[in-house]
């Protein structure tokens, strides 16, 4: 991407505030962004395999989702949804391996992308991108412990409760917010939801009004708000001691 590219400012400003690239200072910031070509998805378009394997993409704006799917059922579980300032495919960037995951736009989807063996040379040669790099891999790492033991350990309306709550626990200073729009599940459908926590539509649909005539969620036009976030907590808590 060129400096004088009407996209490039813009791009610049997501990566200055995303998690792995706030480290770098200018020059470096601009150096990387040379090497990156800008895309556009519709929402609900399936990126090409070669997303994967061969480049190394971020997201500027909409969301993504990367999903696993069982080619004899059909059937999709999803491992992340990425948001402005995240990448994939990090793994393939550190082993060089292909990574088998379907990446979904989740709305319409602005990316820029660069071929991942010219990303990992720069890598090596970037200490501030590193210090950023394993602290954003070990929070990836983190997610997908945290999905694999919900699968394991408990039932559906547990694992979407525990889904929402996370989404939505804001940081100590906005505590006292009456209501807390959740930033990554907000205004995703039932069967998107269902994907990230290993069920079906109609049982998150189910879910969802049970929740909501519990008086700890409300659902409006698309847009899901916790309504009682210490309530919605405590009765997490009490979930998960039972």
């Amino acid at each position: 991407m060129k400096p004088e590219s009407p996209f490039f400012a813009h791009c610049r400003g997501v990566l200055e505030k995303s998690d792995l690239f706030s480290e770098l200072d200018a020059p470096s910031l601009q150096a990387m962004l040379e090497i990156y070509r800008r895309e556009t998805w519709p929402r609900g378009g399936y990126l090409p395999p070669r997303q994967t394997s061969v480049l190394f993409t971020v997201v500027i704006s909409g969301r993504l989702e990367l999903t696993r799917c069982n080619p004899e059922t059909g059937r999709q579980a999803t491992l992340f949804t990425l948001s402005a300032g995240d990448a994939f495919d990090v793994i393939t960037l550190i082993d060089g391996q292909e990574h088998y995951i379907e990446p979904v736009a989740l709305e319409p989807l602005e990316i820029i992308t660069a071929p991942i063996k010219m990303v990992r040379k720069w890598v090596q040669t970037h200490a501030a991108f590193n210090r950023t790099l394993l602290p954003y891999l070990g929070r990836q790492m983190r997610a997908l412990e945290n999905l694999s033991s919900s699968l394991a350990l408990y039932d559906t309306f547990t694992r979407l409760s525990l889904l929402i709550l996370r989404q939505a626990t804001p940081p100590p200073e906005l505590y006292e917010e009456e209501q807390i729009q959740t930033p990554l599940i907000n205004t995703l459908s039932d069967e998107a939801m269902a994907r990230m926590i290993g069920s079906v539509r109609v049982v998150v649909n189910r879910h969802i009004q049970k929740l909501t005539s519990l008086g700890m969620i409300s659902t409006s036009r698309g847009q899901l708000v916790v309504s009682d976030l210490e309530k919605l907590r405590h009765y997490c808590d009490h979930l998960l001691e039972g």
